[in-house]
């Protein structure tokens, strides 16, 4: 399948300020080299359909329109059409490469924490940055503590290639604020870390236990491979799963003594489960870790 971006000759004139197809035309043309190879060049054919990718700058109204377009020639038949898609040209692109980490960060984004490790086996030390919005509209003012900073937080993950670091994955928003409301306690504690070349994102959430994912760089992507959370009251174990989506066995334990007071009161009960899953969850469709269901990613069936 080939796809182009279609705008209609009305649009194309209204975006250049009445300059129409001609207008649009020259402009592509100077903007970009000449394509190698067969189909080349910045052409627009009589329907108005662009051929190769192709970035068209408006300024007045401060708009950019992005046309995302094939490198080959493609007839009516085997093109997708679409509307132009609009940006403000205020929204910052974050950069995919950089000699400095820092250079990744974005104007409304601060660096929380830095983490470095190998994470994709070639003896390198790699980047996590963590990193927290600084947006006005996330300071909520409350009568006992004042201005409480209740920004979001994300990961970023570059890979060290030669003098620079390559960014691999972004989730800029996925870990909630490290000030949230944790009622009659405190709201559970993320960290971050690297563990035999694997990522490691854990909540601890003092006496009432924790949780932990465990995510490898496979598939090109950080695809979750474990997983593991722990609950206690006090100092006395309730129950823990674990679930390895590697080898698709879960694992529960469970003290099934109520009325234990000490830990040597516990009597802990074992049970395996296998599963089945459809895929592995890619760190990247994780939208929020405060939502994130573990439960909704596998199945529990019987093992053979």
């Amino acid at each position: 399948m080939k796809y182009s971006f279609k705008c209609s000759e009305n649009a194309v004139s209204a975006l250049f300020c009445g300059g129409g197809t001609q207008a649009i035309t020259s402009r592509l043309r100077g903007a970009l080299p000449e394509a190698k190879g067969k189909g080349g060049g910045v052409r627009m054919g009589g329907n108005g359909v662009y051929h190769r990718s192709a970035i068209c700058l408006h300024f007045r109204h401060l708009i950019m329109a992005i046309v995302i377009l094939s490198t080959t020639t493609a007839s009516s038949k085997d093109v997708d059409e679409y509307s132009c898609i609009f940006l403000h040209t205020h929204e910052e692109i974050r950069k995919t490469k950089a000699e400095n980490i820092n250079d990744f960060i974005l104007s409304d984004e601060t660096i929380f924490e830095k983490i470095f490790g190998d994470l994709n086996n070639d003896g390198v030390d790699d980047c996590i940055i963590i990193i927290k919005q600084t947006k006005e509209e996330a300071f909520v003012s409350d009568e006992y503590f004042g201005n409480i900073d209740r920004n979001r937080r994300g990961i970023l993950i570059a890979f060290k290639e030669n003098d620079y670091y390559v960014l691999n994955t972004v989730n800029s928003d996925c870990f909630s604020s490290e000030n949230e409301d944790g009622g009659v306690y405190f709201p559970p504690e993320l960290h971050v870390g690297i563990t035999q070349g694997n990522l490691i994102i854990g909540y601890g959430h003092g006496r009432y236990g924790s949780w932990e994912y465990i995510f490898r760089y496979q598939n090109n992507n950080f695809e979750l491979i474990d997983y593991t959370r722990s609950e206690y009251y006090g100092p006395i174990f309730q129950n823990s799963i674990s679930v390895d989506f590697l080898t698709k066995q879960q694992k529960r334990l469970v003290n099934t003594n109520l009325d234990a007071i000490e830990e040597d009161d516990e009597t802990i009960e074992e049970n395996w489960q296998c599963i089945k899953i459809d895929n592995f969850v890619k760190l990247i469709d994780i939208i929020d870790f405060d939502e994130f269901g573990i439960s909704n990613y596998y199945t529990e069936i019987e093992c053979e």
